[in-house]
């Protein structure tokens, strides 16, 4: 819980909003599904979502966020 106020996110700190993180997945998704992705775990290449699959799972993740003020 509380995903969205943990933010940068991955070890590099690159992505600052859940949106974007979201992005890499399904970028790395297609990569996966396509064979290009070295490595891929396979549970990656089963990842199918569209643009509106994305603004609502971004809007379920900050829904998750704790008010704690």
């Amino acid at each position: 819980r509380d995903l969205g106020h943990s933010e940068p996110y991955f070890h590099t700190g690159r992505h600052h909003d859940l949106s974007s993180v979201l992005e890499v997945y399904l970028r790395s998704s297609n990569r996966a599904r396509a064979g290009i992705l070295r490595n891929a775990d396979p549970e990656l290449a089963v990842i199918s979502i569209n643009a509106k699959d994305m603004s609502d799972l971004a809007a379920f993740l900050e829904s998750l966020n704790e008010d704690y003020e």
